[in-house]
């Protein structure tokens, strides 16, 4: 987080003289003209005050006479790395003494580089650095590149900026820790003319508010058009206008603010100046929550004892602020008073900074934390609160260094809806605060939105007692290894070896030997960390396979409760750090395999391989157990064992298959098959692998072991790939593939200085596993080709200097054929003409934000002579209605890269209007747009676009936008011979080669859309007008399917026939594609109920859409039937289930879906 809040230190000192002049009649004076003076910086100063934000690195500022934009000099900030003493980032406002009138302009403009690429996290205006500003505005994470760059801070409403003295600011902290030099000019106000088409920024659509109650309504900001591209201002709600529909419900105030007045709904409207958005928040006034009826208990501890923030029972020490209001916290507070009690309320909770820096407290006598709260709110599992502590350590600054924190969490039991709850948390709990003498911020977090907050306060003794749990009602299950394949440290049911102690005396946990059933168990309590010794009979556990162990805890085990096992090697030297001692820890949660569940008997199973630090196990000496969520834990059957039988390939039998890219297209590391480029090292000094150089059939092949990351070095000649658009390399382990195991793949490009950390250098790593694509598999030769698109971080390939292959799971690699290539095209460019034989005609178009989306035609050439004698053309019919930017778009164009021969685009328009004609391409790479105008109408001409700037990039979809003006009319052009880089040719997509699986839920429990096993009901349409998708039915061995492609979003429609529901409880469908699902693709699936109106926007309306991933449940797999079976529960927000009329199926990653069996069921 960049700030928290704004204090100042003048860099510049005034000047104030004294003088004496002619008295003057009052009622003379004309009222006062504010300068409009335009600029901020350029060389200079201009009449500003720089001020350097309190809590930022106040030296980070210097005059650079060596490196301008323009002129003679610019401003050079240090932005600090991680741990800088000095202040954690840059950050300063830029303050007029005398209020400027800056309603002429349209956009705050200045130029910036970097020592690297960067992000500037904060820049704008309206920040006068008085804590009162009414008028800020602001654009967020701005890319810097090392090269200087003109950036754009659109002003929301000029007219607001009549005396405005906060001229300009910026916060920007470390790129990963690492600091850099940024450089910033010719900060300056200008009137650009090319800043259009406002559009809202809102949180959220809806707001609910309690009777009395006061929340922000939610305006964030607006987006505006700015040479064709979107940007969004981050502005304060006092730039627009607020008005409720019925101030009798709600009102709302001029910094917008809404307050619940009474029972029911009411819509805020929004306008920017003479701009009214169609967008509205709707508000919903319900009934004020729950509220404490009486206060907290009363403390009784000795006020000697205590060191008290916040209680009527206590003096209080200074605190700061009780709401620090940092980014990003939506928390609101409100003091109020109980029976006379005072009493701290939080609303709209997400987090919250309490601050007492300024007096920072030693608490290192203390040993407890407590303080009360009462919510309103659900705590059932998995409803978390939390609670951290921060100490600034000796410097008293924030980020200094030497800062220690440690978060508490607490779900139910102890939390409790509508009740005081007392936590008393013992300082021990804390286990990362290491500093207790400096102690500044409190935070408060979690899903509790509305938190009542009393007696708030350390102390020192006894922190009283607690419930019990309820223990197992069984045994742990009586594990079946066979007794010659295991070593037991503790179990009934084997020999166990001698343990030293199951408490060590340095650990933090409290031991109690139980029987349950007759069965010894071990009950760990207050556990943090539980520390099990057999030092002095170490274990040799080389021949064993598993580490394995039943656990049993009462305590809630959602997200973020974990537990972590510690295997810990002393050695051949028995002792513990005498220099070649091993351990490795692993963090299982309810999300890992195996995972964490409440209230039942786990059997966890752990590969040892998976200890992948723990690289020698002749010595095991000791087995820690910790937690920072589960206080209590029942084990049993703490044993070691080995597999027995099975087994596969452990190296491969044949060699790698040999590759059939041309060898004009390739550059080659390693193959038989091609001429290799020299390599440097297949394994650097710096790496932790052993490398072997062997032969499969005659192939020479690269054997790693003992693999953690292996060095491949070529520095002494980089490689230059820019014209290359695959990696490829061929990949077999005999080692375990399956989750969470993973391979990972770094390309570095040391940049033009040839130099690792030169500050030019750019990387990115690929993670492959087992549900990706390409995935792992065991015992098999894979064929990992892999588009370097998709290595988005390494925005240059001109000098790539160094592979890195690592993994904390696969041992053993075999690797051959590594190279990369150029996927081959039908050639540079080829010609879009909408002939029948020809392309463009074929090609799936759609068509967007131009009212109801005319489809592009394909129709006769209004004009066959001269510069376009062709047959056949694309008619675009622009709508008076539609947006500006209304066009159409394809992915028919192939993937492509852009390089020398193919960045220059052509396309031939008929108008008769003289507008701009925009070309955008989208794909792998950041988007990218130009725009020319027409120059004549009636007649052909050839509009010229460079793409030049985009050489390297890799797109995949085409966009035109060919009237890119306001109309008052609809206005119809055609196009024609679009000259575009030829994309590859993709192959069909799979199909499946079996039907989906026939479904047995029997027919009476069944409401069936479509499947041939149950009657349907009507479905007006499997694909509306209005939607963005490609049907085709079609048979599979005779099973009717459905088949999308060109999905973006599919309307499916039973609006003259709505399904009552209410009687179902799951939604299912049958999915397959052949497109990769590894995140972040998703599909999407929405269903909605018209309401007893039975009409959409009736005021009724209800619906949900779910979003399905890789990592959900259900969750999406690649060539494989999936029995999608949602419960209609989880659809949260379709409130009422009697007139379903529309399911949409959408995604933004997957283009072809087959779905079958779409029905409800009970």
């Amino acid at each position: 987080m960049i700030t928290r809040y704004l204090a100042y230190m003048l860099l510049s000192l005034f000047l104030l003289t004294n003088f004496t002049a002619c008295e003057r009649d009052e009622a003379d004076l004309e009222p006062a003209e504010f300068p409009k003076e335009p600029l901020v910086f350029t060389d200079t100063f201009v009449g500003v005050d720089y001020q350097a934000f309190g809590d930022s690195k106040l030296d980070a500022l210097e005059i650079d006479d060596m490196n301008a934009f323009d002129g003679t000099a610019s401003m050079k900030f240090t932005i600090p790395s991680e741990g800088d003493p000095t202040g954690s980032y840059a950050g300063a406002a830029f303050v007029a003494g005398i209020g400027r009138d800056l309603s002429q302009y349209d956009a705050l403009t200045f130029w910036a580089r970097a020592s690297m690429s960067a992000t500037l996290n904060n820049v704008g205006l309206g920040n006068d650095n008085a804590g009162t500003s009414r008028y800020i505005a602001e654009v967020r994470n701005l890319p810097l590149t090392t090269r200087w760059q003109k950036y754009i801070v659109p002003i929301p409403l000029a007219a607001k900026l009549t005396q405005e003295r906060g001229l300009f600011y910026f916060a920007d902290g470390n790129e990963a820790g690492v600091g850099y030099t940024l450089w910033i000019d010719n900060v300056r106000y200008e009137t650009l003319g090319t800043i259009a088409h406002p559009r809202v920024v809102i949180d959220a659509p809806e707001i609910t508010v309690e009777v009395g109650e006061s929340l922000p309504a939610g305006v964030a900001g607006v987006t505006f058009n700015v040479d064709g591209i979107d940007q969004t201002v981050y502005a304060s709600s006092t730039y627009f206008t607020l008005r409720s529909a019925d101030e009798n419900i709600a009102t709302i105030s001029p910094d917008g603010r809404v307050t619940g007045v009474a029972l029911g709904t009411t819509e805020i409207t929004i306008a920017l100046g003479t701009t009214q958005f169609a967008e509205t928040i709707s508000i919903h006034v319900v009934a004020a929550s729950p509220r404490p009826t009486t206060p907290a208990p009363t403390p009784t501890r000795d006020a000697g004892d205590v060191i008290s923030l916040f209680s009527n029972a206590y003096s209080n020490v200074p605190v700061d602020r009780w709401n620090t209001y940092w980014q990003y916290s939506t928390a609101e507070l409100e003091e109020i008073q109980i029976a006379g009690d005072d009493v701290l309320k939080y609303t709209n909770l997400n987090f919250v900074g309490i601050e007492f820096a300024s007096q920072p407290l030693n608490v290192s006598d203390m040993t407890h934390f407590h303080l009360d709260i009462w919510t309103p709110n659900s705590t059932a599992p998995p409803a978390v609160f939390k609670v951290m502590l921060v100490d600034f350590g000796t410097d008293g600054v924030y980020g200094g260094g030497d800062d220690s924190s440690h978060e508490v969490s607490f779900t139910s039991p102890p939390l409790a809806t509508e009740a005081w709850v007392s936590l008393d948390i013992p300082m021990s709990d804390f286990t990362g605060l290491t500093g207790r003498q400096h102690l500044a911020q409190l935070v408060l977090s979690g899903d509790l939105p509305t938190v009542y907050v009393d007696n708030v306060y350390f102390y020192a003794g006894d922190g009283g007692g607690g419930g019990g749990d309820t223990g197992p009602a069984t045994a742990a299950p009586t594990p079946a290894f066979a007794a010659e394949n295991v070593i037991a440290l503790f179990s009934n049911a084997y020999p166990n070896v001698p343990i030293d102690t199951w408490s060590a005396e340095w650990d933090a946990a409290d031991l109690e030997d139980i029987q349950i059933d007759g069965n010894e168990t071990k009950k760990y309590r207050n556990l943090v960390f539980a520390g099990i010794e057999f030092t002095s009979q170490t274990l040799d556990v080389t021949a064993m396979t598993h580490f394995y162990l039943n656990l049993w805890t009462p305590d809630p085990t959602a997200d973020p409760a974990d537990l972590r096992i510690k295997l810990v090697d002393f050695g051949a030297d028995g002792a513990y750090d005498g220099g070649d001692d091993v351990e490795h820890e692993l963090i299982l949660d309810a999300t890992t395999s195996p995972g964490l569940a409440t209230g039942t008997w786990l059997s966890l199973a752990i590969p040892l391989a998976d200890f992948t630090g723990l690289t020698t196990r002749e010595h095991l000496a000791q087995l820690i157990l910790a937690s920072d969520y589960l206080n209590t834990i029942y084990i049993d059957n703490v044993l070691f064992y080995t597999e027995t039988g099975g087994g596969g390939a452990t190296e491969p039998a044949t060699p790698a298959p040999e590759p059939a890219e041309s060898p004009e297209n390739v550059i080659a590391l390693f193959s038989n098959s091609y001429s290799n480029v020299p390599v440097d090292t297949w394994s650097a000094e710096w790496d932790a692998a052993d490398l072997e150089d062997i032969q499969i059939e005659g192939n020479d092949t690269k054997k790693y072991t003992n693999l953690t990351f292996a060095g491949i070095e070529f520095t002494s000649q980089p490689i230059d790939a820019a014209a290359m658009t695959h990696y490829h390399m061929h990949l077999w382990t005999p080692d375990a593939t399956d989750l969470p195991a993973n391979f990972r793949i770094k390309l570095v490009d040391f940049g033009a200085d040839g130099a690792y950390g030169g500050g030019d250098d750019v990387e990115h790593e690929l993670i492959l596993d087992a549900t990706t694509s390409p995935h792992l598999a065991t015992g098999t030769w894979l064929s990992l080709d892999i588009p370097l698109a998709e290595f988005t971080g390494l925005t240059t390939r001109q000098h790539l200097a160094q592979l890195i292959l690592s993994s904390d799971d696969l041992n053993t690699i075999y690797v051959d054929n590594l190279y990369f290539y150029r996927a081959e095209t039908a050639g540079s460019t080829v010609q879009v003409d909408f002939e029948a034989a020809g392309l463009g005609a074929d090609w799936s178009w759609t068509t967007f934000e131009n009212d109801d989306n005319p489809a592009l035609e394909v129709v006769s050439n209004p004009a066959p002579v001269g510069l376009n004698p062709s047959a056949s053309v694309a008619q675009f019919t622009a709508r008076d209605a539609g947006q500006d930017w209304a066009g159409c778009e394809t992915r028919s164009i192939g993937e492509f890269t852009f390089d020398e021969t193919n960045s220059t685009i052509t396309i031939q328009v008929y108008k008769s209007v003289i507008s701009e004609v925009r070309i955008k391409f989208e794909g792998f790479n950041p988007p990218v747009e130009v725009g020319v105008t027409n120059t004549t109408t009636g007649q052909w001409e050839e509009l010229t676009f460079d793409f030049s700037a985009s050489i390297g990039n890799t797109y995949n979809k085409l966009v035109i936008f060919p009237d890119f003006a306001p109309r008052d009319q609809d206005h119809i052009i055609y196009f024609d011979n679009i000259q575009v880089p030829a994309g590859t040719i993709a192959p069909p997509p799979d199909e499946p080669a079996d039907a989906a699986p026939t479904p047995t839920v029997p027919a009476e429990n069944v409401i069936s859309l479509f499947s041939n096993a149950y009657p349907n009901v009507t479905v007006d349409t499997w694909s509306a007008e209005w939607d963005a998708a490609d049907l085709e039915d079609i048979q599979i061995e005779g099973n009717d399917t459905k088949k999308y492609t060109n999905l973006v979003f599919a309307g499916i429609e039973f609006t003259s026939q709505p399904i009552d529901a209410t009687a179902m409880t799951h939604f299912h469908l049958h999915l397959w594609t052949p497109d990769a699902t590894d995140l972040p693709a998703n599909l999407r699936i929405k269903l909605v109920d018209f309401g007893a109106d039975g009409a959409y926007g009736g005021g009724d309306d209800v619906e949900h859409e779910l979003i399905l991933d890789a990592s959900t449940t259900p969750g999406l797999a690649t060539e494989t039937w999936l029995s999608l079976d949602i419960p209609l529960a989880e659809f949260t927000g379709l409130t009422t289930r009697e007139h379903l009329a529309q399911l949409i199926l959408a995604s933004d990653y997957l283009n072809t879906i087959y779905v079958d069996n779409v029905f409800f069921h009970n």
